[in-house]
C-alpha cells in the first residue's frame, strides 16, 4: 500500500504530462461604469454611493497569450498599469495544440497588485491518458485559506458575489483515508492485492479537480449551496454592510443546523 508520505508528496507535487503548454493571462477589473449606471437608475446622488455588495460586475480587461509562466507574470504586471479598478488576474496554463475551451493544466490567481493568492492542485483534463494527472490528493493546512463561517467573495468571472463558507477543501489526510478505505473493499478477482492497492491509489482513485473546492451558501439552508473552486474564493475587498453580514451569519447557522456541525457537505 502507498505510504502516507509518498501520497503527500504527490499531493504537494502533482504529476504532469510531458507536453508543451502555453499561458493565458486574463486581467479583470471592477465594472464601475455599469455600477454607476445602476446608481443613476436607482436615483443615487453620486457614484460615491456605489453599493458593491451583495454582488458587483467585473469586466475582463485583457486576455494575452505568453510562452512561459515567467513571461505571463511580467505581462500581467504590465497590464495592471492600464486597469484603473483591477480586481484580480488569472493565469491559465493550457496544452499547446489541444482543445482549450474548458480544461486546463493549471490555474494561478493573483490579487490586484500582482501578488499570488492561490492555484489549482491538479489538471482538469478528463481523458484516459490524462486521468493520472487529474487526481486531487488534498490540501495542506496552510493551503486552506478560510474557515467555516467566513464571509467571502466568490469570483465568477463576470461578477463577484458574497457567500458564507460551510465546507472546506479536503485535507491530504482525508484524501489518503479515502484511498485506504477503497483498498479495504472487495477487489476485482482478476487483480492481485498489490494490483488492487495500486488501482485504488492511482487509476481508480475517485477525487479530481472538482473536489478541490469550498462549499458556500448565500441563503438559509443547504439548498442554496454551491461548490466553488478553491482559487476562486477571496477575502472581502470592501466594508460589509451590517444587514448583509447579519443575514449571511443567519444563513450559516441555518445551514449548520440542517447538516450538523461536524458534517462535511457533499
Amino acid at each position: 500500500m502507498m505510504a502516507f508520505n509518498e501520497f503527500r508528496q504527490l499531493a504537494d507535487n502533482p504529476p504532469r504530462k510531458d507536453e508543451p503548454t502555453i499561458f493565458k493571462v486574463a486581467v479583470y477589473d471592477i465594472d464601475t461604469f455599469e455600477m454607476d449606471q445602476e446608481c443613476e437608475n436607482d436615483d443615487k446622488e453620486s457614484p460615491g454611493q456605489r453599493e458593491y455588495y451583495p454582488e458587483f460586475p467585473l469586466y475582463c480587461h485583457h486576455e494575452v497569450l505568453s510562452p512561459t509562466l515567467h513571461d505571463a507574470e511580467a505581462v500581467m504586471m504590465r497590464l495592471f498599469r492600464d486597469v484603473p479598478n483591477a480586481y484580480c488576474a488569472v493565469i491559465t496554463e493550457l496544452p499547446f495544440g489541444d482543445d482549450i475551451r474548458s480544461d486546463y493544466i493549471s490555474v494561478r490567481v493573483y490579487d490586484n497588485t500582482g501578488d499570488f493568492i492561490d492555484s489549482s492542485k491538479c489538471s482538469s483534463y478528463f481523458t484516459e491518458e490524462r486521468d493520472d494527472y487529474r487526481h486531487f490528493r488534498g490540501r495542506s493546512p496552510e493551503e486552506i485559506r478560510f474557515e467555516k463561517g467566513d464571509i467571502v467573495e466568490v469570483f465568477c468571472g463576470s461578477s463577484v458575489c458574497l457567500a458564507v463558507i460551510v465546507g472546506l477543501p479536503l485535507s491530504v489526510e482525508c484524501c489518503y483515508s479515502i484511498a485506504t478505505r477503497m483498498c479495504g473493499n472487495k477487489r476485482d478477482r482478476e487483480m492481485t492485492q498489490q494490483q488492487w492497492e495500486d488501482f485504488c491509489f492511482n487509476r481508480g482513485y475517485p477525487l479530481d479537480d472538482t473536489d478541490d473546492c469550498y462549499t458556500v451558501v448565500d441563503g438559509p439552508g443547504y439548498i442554496h449551496h454551491e461548490h466553488i473552486p478553491s482559487y476562486c474564493v477571496f477575502k472581502p475587498h470592501f466594508p460589509l454592510p451590517k444587514h448583509i453580514e447579519e443575514k449571511l451569519h443567519r444563513d450559516y447557522q441555518a445551514t449548520i443546523e440542517e447538516i450538523g456541525p461536524t458534517s462535511e457537505p457533499s
